[in-house]
């Protein structure tokens, strides 16, 4: 499977980042809309899945947050 260079952007920055982060903060890290962020969750989730790890999404504090994490799997 061919990986985008935007993909991995996102996921080496969610990989770096101590706590789950905002779409805005991908955004305005990386220099992407929120619209393409929020795009690129599929193929995010999708390589991060083939790790062996999962990419959680949810809201925190209103706003939604993403982080990869080793969860247990339901």
């Amino acid at each position: 499977m061919a990986i985008s260079e935007r993909t991995q952007m996102i996921i080496r920055f969610l990989r770096r980042s101590a706590s789950p982060v905002s779409v805005q903060q991908v955004s305005e890290k990386l220099d992407l809309s929120k619209r393409t962020v929020y795009r690129e969750l599929a193929a995010v989730s999708a390589v991060v899945a083939a790790s062996g790890a999962q990419l959680a999404v949810g809201p925190v504090q209103g706003a939604a947050r993403i982080h990869i994490c080793r969860c247990p799997r339901s």
